[in-house]
C-alpha cells in the first residue's frame, strides 16, 4: 500500500509540474545530499551503495538541517529517523571524507550557479525547496549522520 500510495502522489505531483519549475521540486528532499554521497562513494573501491541508502541518509541529514534552521521540531526529526531506521536500519558509513563528499553538491542539477539548492522540511509533510545551502552545512550534516545513533 505504501508504496502505491507513493507512486501515485508522485505521478500527481509530475502531472502538476512537468518542468520541474515549482512543487516538483519537493520530490528532491534527501537528494542533494544523497547523491553528494552515492557520487563520492562510487569514487571508493568496495564502497558501494544503493540509490535508497544514500538518499535515506540524505533525508537524515536534510532533516537534521531543517530543524537546525528552525524549520522542523525535533520531534519530527526522530519521526524521520524512526522511519528510515525501520525502512534501512543504520547504513553506516565510516571514514567519510565530509568536505570531499559536500564537493559533490556543487554539481548537482538543482543548483543554480554557486549555489547550492535543496528541500528542506518546514514540518512532516510539508517541504521548501530552493533553500541555498553551505558546503559546511553539507558535511555537518554528514558528520551528524555518523554520529547519530539510530
Amino acid at each position: 500500500p505504501i508504496i502505491r500510495h507513493s507512486v501515485a502522489l508522485k505521478e500527481q505531483i509530475v502531472a502538476q509540474d512537468p518542468l520541474e519549475a515549482g512543487p516538483r521540486k519537493l520530490l528532491n528532499f534527501g537528494h542533494t545530499v544523497g547523491h553528494a554521497l552515492e557520487s563520492y562513494l562510487l569514487t571508493q573501491p568496495g564502497r558501494e551503495v544503493r540509490h535508497g541508502e544514500a538518499v535515506a541518509a540524505g533525508l537524515l541529514c536534510e532533516s537534521w538541517l531543517s530543524v537546525r534552521r528552525g524549520l522542523l521540531a525535533a520531534a519530527g526529526l526522530a519521526e524521520v529517523q524512526q522511519v528510515v531506521k525501520a525502512a534501512f536500519g543504520k547504513i553506516s558509513f565510516i571514514n567519510l571524507e565530509t568536505e570531499a563528499i559536500a564537493a559533490y553538491a556543487v554539481q548537482d542539477k538543482k543548483n543554480r550557479g554557486a549555489t547550492i539548492n535543496c528541500t528542506l522540511l518546514q514540518g512532516l509533510g510539508h517541504g521548501v525547496f530552493d533553500q541555498p545551502i553551505s558546503l559546511a552545512e553539507i558535511g555537518a550534516s554528514l558528520q551528524y549522520y555518523t554520529h547519530t545513533d539510530l
